[in-house]
């Protein structure tokens, strides 16, 4: 339903961080509640089982959990009968319906918004369900939205049909709530971005100190080949034989750099 008030969007997923407490464990297993939304617009997929439906947000549903293979691998020994399975999280029976890739990487700590604190590290996804019931304490928009924009709509397209989404949550006809996008690229970068700049200037001065030292051996072996040089071009040789052959000294010396650097 709420695609529909954003036709800008391709995919809305509302995320929560929470602790479950599994009977038979000494520690708390830290969790992201998500809506279906989430594994399309982060493109999760799981090894084993299936994600969740949106029947699986319906209040008298059943209670599921996505493990995370870590979570699998370490808490569970890689047991191959693990989907299916009913555990007991917060005291309530829950089933196991999947497990997620090994390579999928999942927003963590203050990955996904500054006001929002979710746990540090991951080990398995519940569904979020939300109450919608009128009223101006509507539960949506306690949530962080993440959102999959449609090819070739512009931000401000998208800003104005989210503050209608909102407007819609809140149940109210104003309100002061307003949307404000930031690309989940730079968020997820936003605290490594200094950094790695900081590192790419160093990398970029020393790459800059190793060309003026290596032009300078060079012009010192030009310099000191001026009469062989001056012998090429009494036989004859023009100012492009003599860069050409300058050059194609050095060039086997410019390969090798250039794709180990490469490599680097």
């Amino acid at each position: 339903a709420a695609l529909k008030e954003c036709g800008a969007c391709e995919h809305l997923a509302l995320v929560d961080g929470r602790t479950y407490r599994i009977e038979g464990h000494a520690t708390l297993a830290n969790a992201l509640e998500v809506t279906p939304g989430f594994f399309e617009i982060l493109s999760a997929r799981v090894q084993s089982g299936r994600a969740f439906h949106a029947s699986d947000l319906a209040p008298d549903a059943g209670r599921v959990a996505i493990l995370t293979a870590r979570m699998w691998r370490e808490r569970f020994q890689s047991d191959p009968n693990i989907v299916g399975r009913k555990l007991m999280f917060n005291g309530a029976a829950t089933e196991i319906v999947g497990v997620l890739q090994p390579e999928v990487g999942l927003p963590r700590g203050e990955q996904l918004g500054d006001l929002m604190q979710f746990p540090p590290t991951i080990e398995l996804l519940a569904p979020l369900r939300v109450d919608m019931a009128p009223g101006p304490a509507a539960d949506g928009l306690q949530r962080a939205m993440l959102v999959k924009l449609r090819p070739g709509v512009s931000a401000d397209e998208a800003r104005a049909q989210l503050d209608r989404l909102i407007l819609t949550l809140l149940k109210r006809g104003e309100g002061r709530a307003t949307a404000r996008l930031i690309r989940l690229q730079d968020q997820l970068t936003a605290q490594a971005r200094r950094p790695l700049l900081s590192i790419a200037a160093a990398a970029a001065l020393l790459l800059l100190i190793v060309c003026v030292n290596f032009g300078s051996l060079l012009f010192s072996r030009v310099t000191s080949r001026h009469g062989e040089l001056a012998t090429r071009v009494a036989l004859g040789a023009t100012r492009a034989d003599l860069i050409r052959h300058t050059l194609s000294a050095a060039l086997g010396v410019i390969l090798i750099g250039g794709a180990a650097g490469a490599i680097l």
